[in-house]
């Protein structure tokens, strides 16, 4: 395993004569580290959301209610590292302690879970083996490596997390380079990022609005990026993870929360292609399924189906429409079927998401495409807003049912 790249590691020490080899240990293997030595004063406002790793001495004397009995020196400890570290939202934490005060173990994990929903990969090292050898990372990675053999899954998000790190650095090497240091580099390094607003943007960019071109701009390096991503990932050919033993599998609600997160948008504030409305209309509902089927808690939907790049050319006349419905996941096998295993070839199923907490599956009746005049949806409330990808596939279908042959023959 990696340690984090980019400052996703605290260590918590009270004494800064012994946190300091550790530190310098860590900086000088290119890794960022946040220190705190417990004090109130220097704790921060909030807590940390983005912590992976910590290090944490379990006896600490300057959080502030100090005291003899193992229960005060746990409470104190427990309280710093909450103080630190965002227990309260479902986190994973490697938490690395010493493993010289294990008396204080069970007091600790009794103050740190209460109210917690944090989740703990713990990890006990020996102090005096690791200073000895003046905190050697090669190590003290040994022995993570050793403690996550049962946790591939946090192994894989670091190393992943590690190879965003590299590839956001790799894109941003490459555009500093373009030019030469001069007096006017940066000038030209600006011209070239609202140049890409401009492309990336059409006419809805406002030249004059600063704000809208940086956004632009950045929305503009996604596609390099994943470039990029994609090669370094490539690359990257050894991260030690295994995938031997796996019985767990996911089910319906959380397949359906994964599924939104890679096809929902989760801009829902702004009228454009892929946004889902509520239909008041008089959509034949019983038209998608077999008859006898059970048609309860079914809402009719209709989904904006223009071309992406009408809205970001402004070439938009009308909001062309496309009808479907909600449905249970359950209901979807009464659809109806072209054979045993496929629906009827003007219906198009989406896959299992996640709305308002529901498992939901959206079908479309590629037959039923209409327009209306464009600013008719804009006081609309938005369901939800299918991405690019899910979008342009429904595009395609539609395109398709509308150009199949037709073939006469005896």
């Amino acid at each position: 395993m990696s340690l984090p790249k980019n400052g996703r590691i605290v260590v918590i020490d009270d004494k800064q004569e012994e946190a300091l080899p550790l530190l310098r240990s860590i900086w000088q293997n290119g890794f960022a580290a946040v220190y705190f030595n417990g004090e109130r004063r220097y704790l921060p406002s909030t807590p940390l959301d983005d912590v992976r790793v910590i290090f944490l001495d379990m006896e600490l004397e300057t959080g502030g209610y100090t005291g003899s009995d193992n229960k005060t020196k746990a409470a104190t400890t427990a309280r710093v590292l909450k103080s630190i570290i965002n227990t309260k939202k479902n986190r994973v934490y490697l938490i690395i302690m010493w493993a010289m005060h294990t008396e204080l173990m069970k007091d600790f994990w009794t103050y740190i879970r209460k109210d917690s929903s944090c989740q703990f990969i713990e990890l006990k090292l020996d102090k005096a083996k690791c200073s000895s050898k003046d905190y050697d990372l090669n190590i003290i990675t040994s022995e993570i490596n050793s403690a996550l053999k049962d946790n591939n899954a946090f192994n894989f998000f670091i190393n992943w997390e590690n190879i965003v790190h590299k590839s956001a650095d790799d894109i941003i090497h490459d555009f500093l380079s373009f030019f030469p240091a001069d007096t006017v580099w940066d000038r030209k390094i600006l011209e070239i990022l609202k140049k890409l607003a401009e492309e990336y943007a059409g006419k809805n960019l406002n030249a004059n609005d600063h704000e809208q071109i940086v956004r632009y701009a950045m929305l503009a390096f996604n596609g390099t990026f994943i470039d990029s991503l994609e090669n370094n990932i490539v690359r990257n050919t050894n991260p030690g993870i295994s995938f031997d033993g796996i019985t767990a599998v996911p089910d319906q609600s959380i397949v359906a929360k994964i599924n939104s997160k890679l096809l929902l948008d989760q801009n829902n504030s702004t009228t454009k292609p892929g946004c889902l409305y509520s239909n008041s209309g008089n959509d034949e509902v019983q038209n998608y399924f077999t008859p006898g089927s059970d048609l309860s808690g079914i809402e009719k939907i209709f989904c904006e189906v223009s071309p992406t790049c009408d809205y970001a050319q402004q070439k938009w006349e009308f909001h062309r429409i496309l009808f479907g419905i909600k449905i249970k996941p359950e209901q979807a096998k009464h659809l109806k079927k072209k054979s045993a295993d496929d629906i009827a070839d003007y219906l198009y199923e989406t896959d299992i998401l996640d709305i308002g907490g529901q498992p939901t599956i959206f079908v479309f009746n590629l037959r039923k495409l209409t327009s209306v005049n464009l600013g008719e949806l804009i006081s609309l409330p938005i369901l939800c807003t299918f991405r690019h990808d899910l979008l342009v596939d429904i595009q395609h279908k539609i395109a398709h049912h509308a150009s199949r042959p037709g073939m006469l023959s005896l």
